[in-house]
């Protein structure tokens, strides 16, 4: 007998989807909305000067990038152009690295810095050269695929491209690697 009703269950959804089904649609609908430009705004872009830009990673001050100006168009809205770039790198266990550089590309939707232009990083007692520099702010890792020269005080390291994780402090060189040990 109780196999001979299951059959209602499908029925009263089907009779009584007259009364749902408008909730349902609402609460499922997508709301888009166009935003058209004016023909007047295609030249604007935004420009500030002395910005400073901080960066939260699970409530902990994870990065401090401060710049002389920044600018913007309307072509790359998501894009920000910066000169004169302080960057200052906070590990977890509080650590700080300094990358300067004369300009810099701040992509927001990739959150992704990539520095240009005579880039330093500095680290305790590390110092590393080379002409671009690229920042995955998720990822805590800074890459570069341009010739780089580190120097320490216990000898130099010069290669063609570096990766350098602040999570875990590992550091690659790669391409064609030369180093001097300085013996003391």
């Amino acid at each position: 007998m109780g196999r001979n009703r299951v059959w209602l269950i499908p029925a009263l959804i089907l009779l009584s989807l007259p009364l749902w089904r408008p909730q349902l649609a609402s609460f499922l609908d997508i709301e888009l909305r166009q935003v058209k430009a004016k023909a007047d705004d295609s030249g604007q872009h935004l420009q500030m000067e002395g910005v400073r830009l901080s960066n939260y990673d699970e409530g902990r001050l994870s990065m401090v990038l401060q710049s002389a100006g920044v600018a913007n168009s309307p072509m790359h809205t998501d894009k920000y152009h910066l000169q004169e770039v302080e960057c200052r790198l906070i590990d977890s266990q509080g650590g700080v690295t300094s990358i300067q550089s004369r300009e810099a590309l701040y992509a927001v939707r990739h959150n992704v810095i990539t520095l240009i232009d005579d880039v330093t990083l500095m680290k305790d007692d590390y110092l590393l050269r080379s002409d671009v520099l690229r920042y995955f702010t998720s990822y805590q890792v800074v890459k570069t695929a341009t010739p780089v020269h580190l120097f320490s005080p216990q000898g130099e390291i010069h290669g063609g491209s570096m990766m350098y994780n602040l999570r875990n402090g590992e550091l690659r060189v790669g391409k064609r690697v030369r180093a001097r040990y300085n013996r003391s």
